[in-house]
Formats: structure tokens, sequence, C-alpha cells
């Protein structure tokens, strides 16, 4: 520990730019890698820093008889990442994809060594994830997400209302959810100021929070606490191909290579890394003029006009 007052240990990343992994198991098995494990291995406290780019295939060794094939996984959706080999059998129309074929080693056959190329959704707001997990290793760390509200909080109903008395002062005994509220006294934009000292509704030793606002600081340290990498742990598959039997041990050799976090990526994200081109690029670059028709206004009906001119409530 490094003895600051958040209590944080000093590494939040190695640095480490690659890191190599051998596995070995039998044909047909799989090895999980969890995210947290994943972390360990990428070098950083957090899954959300592991900045993955790229996993290389680098050896890949058998002792069965047959051809196997190596997949690798997304440990959550089980998806294959994208990149893929693809093996054709011999006088038959069986194809099989998979990341790595290797090949008997009787058969003298060469291992071709492959290159999986990670790429994070655009939708990923990767500035925000960076952030989000530095305070959640800073702050948070060993935060049990299923269990936020603690035995500290008193709830009370009466008729359709409910309401909640938080501890004002705050013990290394304190729930997550006291901890927040303490975190956040002073913080005019926190529930819009309502729980800062000054405007606290006090009942004895403690402070009175509505349901609304107990829920939202709820839900909002529970998803701040959830990890959002879609790489989130990997599992290496061994496949039986072409319907052999599934005999022997397949051994691969893998190194992982990632981008460290810079102080860059704390506004900027992770850089984007190898391009992706769209239909509608590739139109425009044979000098095609693509309008995207989300951005063109539709016309309103008589319907819509009449439903929405009326007056309401609402």
């Amino acid at each position: 520990m490094d003895g600051s007052p958040l209590g944080v240990e000093n590494i939040l990343d190695h640095g480490q730019e690659s890191v190599l992994l051998d596995v070995s198991m039998p044909v047909g098995g799989e090895m999980p890698i969890s995210k947290q494990n994943l972390a360990s291995i990428c070098g950083v406290a957090n899954s959300d820093l592991c900045n993955i780019r790229s996993v290389e295939v680098l050896q890949g060794t058998t002792d069965s008889p047959h051809q196997v094939g190596m997949v690798v996984k997304h440990q959550d959706t089980n998806a294959k990442i994208a990149d893929r080999t693809v093996s054709l059998m011999h006088g038959s129309d069986q194809i099989e994809q998979v990341h790595a074929v290797i090949h008997p080693m009787m058969s003298g056959r060469p291992f071709q060594p492959h290159t999986l190329t990670f790429h994070h959704p655009e939708e990923i707001n990767t500035a925000a994830m960076i952030r989000t997990a530095t305070a959640r290793c800073a702050r948070w760390k060993g935060t049990d997400a299923t269990n936020l509200k603690g035995s500290d909080i008193q709830t009370l109903t009466k008729g359709d209302v409910t309401r909640h008395l938080v501890p004002s002062d705050i013990t290394t005994a304190a729930s997550p959810i006291t901890t927040l509220f303490h975190r956040n006294m002073n913080n005019a934009a926190f529930m819009n100021g309502e729980y800062m000292p000054s405007k606290r509704k006090i009942v004895g030793d403690s402070f009175i929070v509505t349901d609304a606002h107990m829920t939202s600081a709820h839900d909002s340290l529970k998803a701040n606490l959830q990890e959002q990498s879609p790489v989130n742990g990997l599992v290496i598959k061994s496949i039986a191909m072409h319907g052999t039997p599934a005999k022997g041990i397949m051994n691969v050799a893998l190194k992982i290579n990632r981008e460290p976090i810079t102080e860059e990526m704390y506004t900027a994200g992770f850089s984007e890394g190898p391009k992706k081109t769209t239909v509608a690029q590739g139109l425009g670059f044979m000098g095609e003029v693509v309008v995207d028709k989300s951005l063109v206004p539709m016309p309103e009906s008589t319907l819509h006009t009449n439903v929405f001119d009326a007056k309401m409530n609402d």
C-alpha cells in the first residue's frame, strides 16, 4: 500500500506491452481466462484497463493424429473474435472456421502463425471507461456490487412514501451507499446538492434521503462498479476438426499485445487501431453520393399532427 488517504496500491498499469502465454489442454477441451486473471496477466489493476490490441498465435503442436483447431472466444458471450482461418477437408465440401489450424506432427506441415485483432466498439466511450476504472480502483476496490446498501441504513415506509435514514458520520463499517453520500457531501452536482451539510434534514444521528434519490444512488454506483470493456475474459478452445475423434493434447504459444494507459487516454480514449470501412464509405470511394436516410426528416402525417397538437397534461 502507498499510505495515501485513499489507501490505494501504487500501480494502476505496469506498462507491459506484451505478455507470452503457453497453453496446453486436451483436444476438445477449453481454458477460461477470467477478467480478473486477464487483468493480472496484462499487469493492470482492472480489466477495463487491459486495452488488448491483438493476440498472436505464435506456435501450435499436437500429438493427435488428426487436425486440431484453436479458437479464442469472449468469455461472457462465447462469440469468436472476428478474425479466423478457414480449413477445408480434402474431397469434401465441409468447411470449418477456426483461428488456427494445428497439423499432426507426422504430417510435416508447418504451423502458420496468425494474429487476431481486437476492436473496441464505437459505442463505448473508452476515455470515460478509463476514468471510471481508475476511480473504481482508488475508491471502491473490493466493494461487493451485490450488497451496496448495508445495515447502517434504516428504511421506513408510511402509506405510499418510503424514506431512508443515512448515518451523518462515516465509520470503517459504513456501507458503500453511506460512503457515496459522505464522499459527495460537498458536491453541489450530486442529487442537486440536496444532501450537502447545510441542506440535510437531520433526525437523530442520521439524515433523510428520499426513495428516488436512494434508488438513483444505488443504481449509479452499481453501474460504475461494473467493468465496461467488451473483452470481459477469454476462452481458449481446442477443437477436433472435421468430425475426427478428440484425442491427444494441443499446445499453443500465444502473445497478448496491449497498449499501456497514457495520460492522453484519459481524455482521448484508446487509439482507434486498424481502420474499418463501411459500405457507405466504400461507395463514397467509388464517387457515389450516399445520403444517410436517418438524417432526412420524415414529413409529418395529419394523424401525427392532430395527436401531438392536442393539449394534454403530460
